[in-house]
Formats: C-alpha cells, structure tokens, sequence
C-alpha cells in the first residue's frame, strides 16, 4: 500500500513538474509575440527613438497569376520578413513609405516525364519591394494620433483628399419677403376675436408669428412703441403687452404713409366686423346688424363693449352721385381697453440734438461715419421701416431717413416732415448744418463738378455721390429733397 502511494506521489509530482514547465514555455513565447514590431495604420504621437530604415525585395518562387498581389501568401510572407527584420533591429513599430508590387510572368522548357518530350511552361512570380521606417515609441505615451500613415498595416496604400468649400451664409430673409410669404388668418374683427386673432393682452413675439412682420416699428416712449401694418393698421404696446389696435390711430401724415409700401392683406381692407360687416357698409345696415342695444351711437361713431373692451367703428361721410342726401360709410376701427394708449405720441429729436450726427452726414467729412448700432444708442427713437419700395430704411426725427448695409451708413435723405403736426420749417436749418445750401444757384457755385439737371442738381465724387431736389428749374429754386449715398 506504501509503495503504491510513493508511486503515485513520485507521478504527481513529475506530471506537475511538466505542467510547469509547459507554463513556462507558454509565457515566453507570449512575451515574444509582444515584442514583435508592429506596423501602424497611424502615425504615433510619441517618438522616443528613430532607427535607420529598412528595405526589402523578394521575388517569390510561385505566384497564383488570378490572385491580387496584396491578397497572396507571397506579399504576406514579405511583410512577415520586413516585420522579423524590423523587429531584430529593436524597433518596435513601423510605418511603411513604399510598397510595390510587380508580377513577372516567363516560360521555360521542361520535360514533364521521362518519356515525354520538353514542353513549355510559363511560370509567375511575384517581386515585392518594400521600404519603412522604424521607431521606438516613449514609455509615458504609446497612442497614436489621426493622421494616417500612407500604407495601412496590410500594405494597402492610403489615400487622403482634402476639400475645401467656399459657401455664402444664408442671407436672411427681408421683411417684404417674410411678409409676402405669410399665411394670414381670417380677418375678423371684433369684441371677443380681437383683430386678425390678435388679442389685447399680446406680447410682440406672439403678434409676430401670427401676422409675421411689420411694415413700420414705431417707438413712441420708454414704455410705449406701435407696429404698422400696411399703411393704415396699428398695433399699440404699452409695456410690451398689446394695449390697442386701432385704423385710426395716427402718427404718421400722408408723405410719412406713402414710405411704407402696399401690403395685401392689410391695406385692400379685407377685415369684417364680427364676420358681417365690411368695409364702406351704410351706417343703416351696420345698425341693423349689430342690433341697437349692443351699441352706443355717437356723431360718427358707434361703440360697442362688453364691459371692459371697447370696440369703436368710424364712419365718414360721401356723397355718392345722383343721391341728394349723403351717407354715412363704415371706414375704420379701433378696439382698446384704454384709449389714451390711441393718445400716445412720440417726441422727436430736435435741430440742436442732430448736430453731431448732421455733421458726420456731410458729403466733405473725413472722419468715420456712425454705424447703425451707434445711431440707435444715441437717438433710441429711431423708426424702422422695414417694408418700403426701396428696402429697409430707418427714420430718425421728422426729416431724416437713413438706410444702411449691416451695420455701415450707405445712404441718408433728407425730405418733407413725415409726422402729423410737424412742419417743414427746420429743413432750411438742417441743410445748413450739413453745409448743403437750400438754393439751388448757390449749390452750383459751392460745388464746381455739379450737374445741373433744371429741376435738381447731380454731383459725383469719389466718396459720394448727392441728388438735390428743386421745387422750380430757376436759378434761386428752393431744395425740398437731399439725398447722399457714401462709397
């Protein structure tokens, strides 16, 4: 029994002692296989030490003539040669620089047996040339960075396009074409639906995506500004909610109107009041719509509520041919909760205010002309006109309208007042001040280049060029219209 047991134990050991042993042997040809250079697809981004280069050329014995070079046990068996080389040199990866590949094809006698006779036979090879480079890589950083070497570790080459693209950013849309491209809703008026659906109450974002942009934005206080519509519907915020709407309410005179151009939808007066009556409907079938009790009756007016909102409808009176008695049309509205938010008017800037800027406007200053940012900063009045026959203009005061390219100054106009209750007497003092004189004979003189055309005077200089315009062809006609773009 003994003895079988010392058997068995001496067995289990020598058994254990070649399982040791075949560990053993295991781990050092792993840490051979480790040590093996290897070919990168990537440049490294950390090179420690760089070796001499190495090439290679093998002529295979046999080549399959239907196999790709790059695919044949010939051009592996290569890079597994150049890999062992690479490897006793210390290197520990490479980066191919060349590799060629060419198939060479010839025929030699040979005697297939003994009693047959020679016969011709075309043999293939494959001659491989390779050549790369070799580097140890630094012990705090062996990562490779994105640029890709010009063979990838199988020997394909690597070809990199670069593309450069020159592109416009979109332009932004204008106003006009924003607005001709909006949908509106149904213009109905009235005590519950507002206008247009537009509501009293109404922050300017809301009013914006529902009836897109407006043709004018008019600032009138700190806290109160109005938005135009066509050239008869406003929209009246105080303290950015929506305080009014009105047809009547009336900031601009007839020459200011006329800048903001057409807009249909708006100025075609499609709105009916609530959903029935129209626009130059008799005052008889307005009444005998709405129904006397829902309506207060004034000279030339009829007002509904309920109790909090008040809905006005205007009326004018013609006088239409062939009838002896004139009749009372419907011709506008204004809905509010408050009136005096209809009351609001703007304060414009005086002569005395502009001097600074009427200076830089003059066509012979040298110095830089203020950009859009800064006109705002300093005048925070100023108008936009955002939907005019002539693009995009800004209105600063009653005479003053401005029109820029981003933000840099390209035109200025100087013409007849465009607010109600304001007068003409200050454009004498405002073509002074940009030292333009008011007669035409005595632009002639000031200005020896200028192009006398009767009724206005064209001047073109290297900076800019000038349009007056005369009420007259004589010699001491008075200038109503300047106009200056800067080059």
């Amino acid at each position: 029994m003994r003895s079988t047991l010392r058997t068995l134990s001496n067995y289990t050991l020598l058994f254990g002692s070649l399982c040791l042993t075949a560990n053993s042997s295991a781990e050092g040809n792993n840490r051979e296989d480790d040590e093996i250079a290897r070919i990168l697809d990537k440049h490294p981004n950390c090179i420690e030490t760089t070796l001499a280069p190495i090439s290679l050329t093998l002529t295979s014995k046999k080549y399959p003539a239907e196999t790709r070079p790059l695919e044949s046990e010939a051009f592996k068996a290569a890079l597994t040669q150049l890999t062992q080389q690479a490897t006793d040199k210390g290197a520990e990866v490479i980066v191919l620089t060349q590799v060629s590949n060419h198939i060479l094809s010839k025929s030699k006698a040979k005697r297939l047996s003994q009693r047959s006779s020679q016969e011709t036979v075309k043999v293939t090879q494959l001659k491989t040339h390779l050549e790369a480079e070799l580097y140890r890589l630094c012990e705090h950083d062996k990562s490779l960075s994105q640029q890709a070497t010009s063979y990838d570790s199988n020997g394909y080459e690597i070809h990199q396009s670069q593309f450069e693209y020159t592109f416009e950013p979109p332009t932004p849309k204008s106003a006009a074409k924003l607005a001709a491209a909006k949908t509106l809703p149904p213009a109905i008026v009235s005590l519950d639906e507002g206008v247009y659906g537009a509501t009293l109450g109404m922050k300017p974002e809301e009013l914006y995506q529902l009836l897109g942009p407006a043709s004018i934005e008019l600032p009138l206080t700190s806290e109160n500004f109005a938005w135009g519509y066509g050239r008869h519907l406003w929209f009246v915020f105080t303290k950015e909610h929506l305080a009014a709407i009105s047809t009547d309410f009336g900031p601009l005179n007839s020459t200011g109107k006329n800048l903001i151009d057409y807009r249909d939808g708006f100025d075609d007066a499609p709105w009916l009041i609530n959903g029935k009556i129209a626009y130059r409907t008799p005052i008889t079938q307005v009444l005998h719509t709405l129904g006397l009790k829902q309506t207060k009756k004034g000279s030339n007016h009829l007002q509904l509520s309920d109790g909090d909102r008040q809905l006005v409808l205007n009326f004018d009176t013609f006088s239409q041919s062939g009838e002896a008695k004139p009749e009372s049309l419907f011709t506008g509205f204004s809905l509010y909760q408050d009136r005096k938010a209809l009351s609001v008017q703007g304060k414009q800037p005086s002569t005395d205010t502009l001097s600074p800027l009427l200076k830089q406007l003059t066509p012979s200053y040298s110095g830089e002309r203020p950009g859009l940012k800064q006109i705002q900063k300093t005048y925070p009045t100023m108008a936009k006109l955002a939907i005019s026959g002539d693009g995009e203009w800004w209105l600063l005061g009653n005479h003053l309208q401005l029109k820029f390219d981003d933000d840099t100054l390209h035109k200025v106009r100087v013409a007849s007042g465009i607010y109600q209750q304001a007068s003409d007497a200050a454009l004498t003092e405002l073509w002074d001040k940009m030292a333009i004189p008011s007669q035409k004979d005595k632009l002639l003189a000031q200005f020896q280049q200028a192009n006398d055309e009767f009724d206005s005077v064209d001047i073109y200089e290297e900076s800019y060029s000038l349009v007056a315009k005369y009420d007259s062809y004589d010699d001491d006609a008075a200038l109503y219209e300047l106009e200056i773009t800067y080059f």
